[in-house]
């Protein structure tokens, strides 16, 4: 028998407004309710008490949204390859699906060895580094001779001119290569970050129709960078406006049919830099804001000291594999539907970071 047909839930009766804000007020001691009113940024407050009439709630297409998001863990490659070599197996064996390649010295020929063993059509690859910045063709090219994969869903990380570049030269021997990353740092608020990274995306887009790509091809070039906080509810709501201010900048452009940017997010070093265990508490958080705002991918920090970082590395894994496979959040649609407050404060980032980016534009 089902839980529906076991509860006669006219049974219960509802409260109205006044009395539940009449129960609040009783345990605040005869504090008025707006006394726990928030302040957002740029004058802009939310309360922590809504109810189901006064919401509007943000309703985004599924398009080609992932099914769960890839666990990323980064890898330097700085001159001792096998040792990045062995940190690339330790992390693909330890349950990352996507490797960070941060190439800090080297040329193109080291990644052979970096990635060897690996079968790029079963994980997910970024591209980072000074460099990559100088020798990404040699990269490329290295790549493709050694493990080609069509399949293969390339992020690389470079300025405007270079991305531009890359799309122009391997678009077409990587299908799913994505070369404008636009960054959105949340540490300073999220309104004028989001505005600023729509700027970025419509100058990118202009700069691509230049170049000849039409708008449906050009929207699959992106990947968005987003480096979260440890404010737990602005960061799911950036992420959940990110995408309806996406869609806004597409219908500009003309187009009917959209698809997501992949959406990468970055957890931050908390504010207690020096403390291993508190940094895997933070990691923790912003994890679970990821997931609930339903990126593509997720890296978290890794810090303590060089006997410490295997302990934090696996942690940083497994708390994603607990967010997978156990709380089985990659599997809700949108899990923070219905949730009144981010609801509304999803509603008012896309508001104000809509309006501050028409004011520049």
């Amino acid at each position: 028998m089902s839980l529906k047909n076991k509860i006669n839930w006219a049974e219960f009766e509802g409260l109205s407004t006044e009395e539940w804000k009449a129960s609040i007020e009783k345990f605040l001691k005869g504090k008025p309710l707006e006394s726990l009113q928030q302040s957002i940024e740029a004058a802009y407050s939310i309360s922590p008490f809504y109810r189901k009439g006064e919401v509007e709630p943000l309703v985004l297409p599924q398009l080609d949204a992932p099914k769960t998001w890839a666990i990323a863990e980064k890898i330097e490659v700085a001159g001792d390859l096998a040792a990045s070599q062995k940190a690339v197996a330790e992390a693909l064996n330890g349950g990352a699906n996507m490797l960070i390649l941060d190439f800090q010295k080297g040329k193109g020929k080291d990644i052979k060895e970096v990635l060897q063993g690996v079968h790029l059509n079963m994980i997910s690859l970024k591209m980072q580094g000074e460099a990559l910045g100088i020798f990404a063709e040699d990269y490329l090219r290295e790549l493709g001779r050694f493990s080609y994969s069509s399949d293969l869903d390339l992020l690389l990380a470079g300025n405007s001119f270079q991305a531009l570049s890359w799309q122009q030269l391997y678009g077409g021997t990587y299908p799913k290569l994505r070369a404008f990353q636009i960054n959105i740092s949340l540490k300073d608020g999220a309104i004028t970050a989001l505005s600023d990274a729509l700027m970025e995306i419509k100058f990118a887009f202009e700069e691509l129709r230049a170049a000849g790509a039409p708008p449906w091809d050009a929207q699959h070039y992106f990947q968005i960078n987003f480096e979260l906080e440890e404010n737990y509810f602005r960061s799911i709501a950036a992420i959940r406006a990110f995408k309806r201010l996406w869609l806004g900048v597409l219908e500009a452009q003309g187009l009917e049919k959209v698809v997501w940017p992949w959406i990468h997010a970055q957890a931050a070093v908390a504010e207690r830099k020096k403390d291993l265990y508190w940094q895997m508490i933070a990691n923790s958080t912003q994890a679970l804001a990821a997931a609930v705002g339903q990126v593509h991918s997720l890296e978290l920090p890794i810090l303590g000291t060089a006997e410490q970082r295997p302990f934090a590395r696996r942690i940083a894994r497994n708390v994603q594999h607990l967010l997978q496979l156990e709380s089985h959040l990659n599997e809700v649609q949108d899990p923070a539907a219905g949730a009144y407050y981010i609801e509304t404060y999803s509603q008012i980032l896309i508001k104000a970071s809509w309006e501050q980016f028409l004011e520049k534009a």
